[in-house]
C-alpha cells in the first residue's frame, strides 16, 4: 500500500498550478496523479444512480404531505365555498384539488431534513479536481503546505494501490481523513 496525500481543489488551473510546484519540488510526474471526484451523491454507486437507496434528508416528507394535503382541502373547501356563487360547484372541487396539492407540497418539504451542505457534515467529499500524491519518497509536511499553497480547499491522507501514476483504488464515497482541518485551511469552505 502506498501513502497518499491528495488535495481536492475547484478549478483545473488551481490544480495545474500545484501539479507544477509539486514537480518543482522534485517529485516525479509517476508519483502525482490528478482526476475528477463528483459531488456527493453523485458517484452512481446504485444501478439507476447515485450513492445511498435514500435519501435521509427525505424522511419524514410522508407526514407532512398528508398532513399538509388534509388542512389544504380544508382550506379550500372553504375558499370553493365563497366562490361557488360565481363559478358553482367547480369552485368548491378546484378549491380542494388546489387546497390539497399546495397543503400536500408545503407539508412535506417543512418536515423535511436541510439539504444545505452543511447538512452533509464533514465527513461528505465535496466535488472538485483531485492531485493525488504518492509520497514514499516526499517530505509529507512539503507536500501539505504545496497543496494548501495552491488553494486545495481539503487536504486528506489514505493509503491505497498506487499503479502506473495513478491512485487506483479511490472510493469517493469514503470519508477523507482531513490532514489540513477544514477550520485552519483558508481555503475551505470556498
Amino acid at each position: 500500500m502506498a501513502n497518499i496525500l491528495a488535495g481536492l481543489f475547484e478549478e483545473q488551473v488551481a490544480a495545474e498550478r500545484a501539479i507544477a510546484a509539486l514537480h518543482a519540488r522534485g517529485i516525479a510526474r509517476s508519483n502525482v496523479s490528478t482526476f475528477i471526484v463528483s459531488p456527493p451523491g453523485m458517484h452512481h454507486a446504485l444501478p439507476l444512480g447515485g450513492d445511498e437507496p435514500a435519501d435521509d434528508q427525505a424522511r419524514g416528507g410522508e407526514r407532512g404531505a398528508v398532513r399538509g394535503a388534509v388542512i389544504g382541502s380544508a382550506a379550500g373547501i372553504a375558499a370553493g365555498a365563497l366562490a361557488a356563487p360565481l363559478v358553482g360547484p367547480v369552485g368548491i372541487a378546484a378549491g380542494i384539488g388546489v387546497g390539497a396539492y399546495v397543503g400536500a407540497l408545503a407539508g412535506a418539504t417543512s418536515t423535511m431534513g436541510d439539504r444545505s451542505a452543511s447538512a452533509q457534515g464533514p465527513t461528505a467529499r465535496p466535488g472538485g479536481v483531485m492531485v493525488a500524491v504518492n509520497v514514499q519518497d516526499a517530505n509529507t509536511d512539503d507536500v501539505v503546505a504545496t497543496l494548501r499553497d495552491a488553494g486545495a480547499k481539503l487536504i486528506e491522507a489514505d493509503e491505497g494501490e498506487w499503479r502506473d501514476g495513478d491512485w487506483v483504488d479511490f472510493d469517493p464515497v469514503r470519508p477523507p481523513r482531513n490532514v489540513v482541518s477544514t477550520a485552519a485551511n483558508p481555503n475551505y469552505p470556498t
